[in-house]
């Protein structure tokens, strides 16, 4: 699979999932089952929300892409283990964005 993260136009810090918490399950169910085009939709109904977490972060939006791109590479590779866990799916997203961000914290 090849991602391509886009950065998303208008991450705020309210911006919405465009998918209701139904179908963001369904979804990551089958990336889990390696289906790429549910996936892709996952990350259209999500991104803006890892990416506005990822800038707030890292307050530098080429840093906040490089982030979202690894929360995504991270998620597909996690996918299965969605289906193990009793959270939504927005909250294991969120879960994994923070893990991954990480590592682009400041030195201290």
């Amino acid at each position: 699979m090849t991602l391509t993260v886009v950065r998303p136009p208008q991450a705020t810090d309210h911006t919405p999932v465009t998918a209701s918490p139904v179908r963001l399950a369904q979804l990551l169910a089958r990336a889990g089952d390696s289906d790429e085009a549910a996936f892709a939709e996952f990350y259209d109904a999500t991104c803006q929300l890892v990416y506005g977490m990822s800038l707030r972060f890292t307050k530098e939006p080429s840093r906040a892409e490089s982030a979202t791109a690894q929360v995504y590479v991270a998620a597909w590779r996690s996918a299965p283990s969605f289906a193990r866990s009793d959270r939504s799916a927005v909250v294991w997203l969120m879960a994994l964005t923070y893990e991954q961000l990480k590592a682009f914290a400041p030195a201290s």
